[in-house]
């Protein structure tokens, strides 16, 4: 996209946008909506994609085009989180990751056309935080803060 963008959760629990141009930032503009956890962003096939979790505890994705956002969206499957979600991408696919209401972390991913639905991470334990995901030119990572307070790191191929 060449800017750089904000995603940010207001003192109002609302959500905001801002980016560069030219080199300068512009304002923070809302994008409707409100979250009790912090937002996560990624690009992904040219569009910066927002994920939240909504006040009633169901994740929802933006996605920005450059121009315009789309508007919220509930992801598919209904799953349920106490913590904000973490989003990375690889090998063309939209990685999603949440705590459940179970502390155990789940995933779903976005292949640009469906939605694969909830399931577990094999290995993530539990967990009293927000995942953290990003992603290498081969590898997923996830790292999650383990109920010793430990930082845990999942990763796959």
């Amino acid at each position: 996209m060449g800017e750089f963008h904000l995603i940010v959760r207001g003192t109002d629990s609302g959500i905001f946008h801002a980016k560069t141009t030219a080199g300068l930032w512009n304002d923070f503009t809302s994008l409707g909506g409100v979250t009790p956890s912090e937002p996560a962003a990624v690009e992904f096939h040219r569009e910066l994609w927002a994920a939240v979790r909504g006040s009633n505890n169901l994740v929802y994705t933006n996605r920005f085009n450059g121009v315009s956002w789309n508007g919220w969206s509930e992801v598919p499957g209904g799953g349920l989180t106490l913590s904000g979600p973490g989003v990375a991408v690889l090998n063309g696919e939209l990685h999603l990751f949440v705590r459940g209401i179970d502390d155990q972390i789940y995933e779903n991913r976005f292949n640009g056309v469906s939605w694969s639905g909830w399931s577990e991470v094999p290995g993530s334990g539990l967990t009293p935080s927000d995942p953290w995901a990003a992603a290498t030119s081969s590898s997923l990572h996830l790292a999650t803060r383990g109920e010793d307070d430990g930082i845990y790191l999942n990763q796959a191929p």
